[in-house]
Parts: structure tokens; C-alpha cells; sequence
């Protein structure tokens, strides 16, 4: 796994992955790269029972850096504090309209406990998740297209010359 840059996210605890009558086990992984290891926070095997004895893992992956938010390989999209709500809000947006998911308040726990449910209820993962990302992508898009750079401010003040007239 190392050759290939690849992390166990996992974390020791007293409650393992799967628990069944026949014994207990930390047989489920969670796995990242380089990349999206420093993303993934809060790590945590929950107590919420679920329909096998797996047991359901839990984690944060956080998007917003002091640098920026990474949406590809060949670039950085900057998103400033003054817009993570509008960040939010884009993605709730959004996520509710790829996901259907009802609009049940703009809170971000009600989204992520709407996705978790439609997670639970997928019968293939690889997709859910490639429309998460494609989600995420097109909210910080939507967010750093709506700003008003500073280049943009000067290219839109009139030029005087130095006049006053």
C-alpha cells in the first residue's frame, strides 16, 4: 500500500468495524491517498446499529484549506471565508437536486444525514461517490464564479489620467 501511496485511516478503538456472534474484527478499512489523507477528520467506528454486523464508520472530509479548495489535479479554487455559506448553501442546492433529497431546512446535519441514508440505500458506491465529488466540484465552481476578484474591480474603474475634472 505504501508503494502505491495509499493510507489506513482507521484508528484503534474499543468498538471494531464488524461484530457478529461469531467474533469481532477491524476487517473494514478506510482508505486514502496522499492527497485526501489530510482531508479526512474525525474518523470514528459509530454505535448506531446497522442491517449486518458491519458496523457503520464515520468520518468528515473537509474541503475548505487556509489555501483553497482542490477541485482537480492542475489547480486551486479559493474560496474565502466570507463565502463558505454561500458555499454551503450551493452545495445543499445542489446535492438535493442530484441526490432528490427533500428540502428539510438548510442545515448542514439534514444533509448529511440525507446522504448518509441514500449512501446506506445505494447498491453501487463507486457511483454515489463520483456524483458526490461531481457535486462538490460544480458548488465551488458556482462559488468562486459568483466573487468579485480585485482584478476584476480594477479592470472595470475608468482611467482619468490623473485628472480631476
Amino acid at each position: 500500500m505504501a508503494s502505491n501511496q495509499l493510507h489506513i485511516i482507521n484508528e484503534e478503538g474499543t468498538l471494531k468495524t464488524f461484530q457478529s456472534s461469531r467474533g469481532e474484527s477491524n476487517i473494514d478499512l478506510t482508505i486514502a491517498n496522499n492527497k485526501m489523507l489530510a482531508n479526512i477528520q474525525k474518523w470514528d467506528i459509530s454505535e448506531e446499529k446497522s442491517a449486518s454486523g458491519h458496523n457503520i464508520i464515520k468520518f468528515n472530509i473537509t474541503l475548505d484549506k487556509a489555501e483553497g479548495i482542490v477541485i482537480d489535479d492542475t489547480g486551486r479554487l479559493r474560496i474565502k471565508e466570507h463565502q463558505h455559506m454561500e458555499f454551503y448553501e450551493n452545495l445543499q442546492r445542489i446535492a438535493s437536486v442530484t441526490f432528490q433529497i427533500e428540502d428539510r431546512g438548510r442545515s448542514n446535519e439534514n444533509l448529511d444525514e440525507a446522504l448518509s441514508r441514500k449512501l446506506e440505500a445505494t447498491r453501487d458506491i463507486q457511483e454515489f461517490t463520483k456524483k458526490l465529488e461531481e457535486v462538490i466540484q460544480k458548488a465551488a465552481k458556482e462559488t468562486s464564479g459568483s466573487r468579485n476578484t480585485a482584478k476584476q474591480r480594477r479592470k472595470r474603474r475608468p482611467y482619468h489620467g490623473g485628472r480631476t475634472d
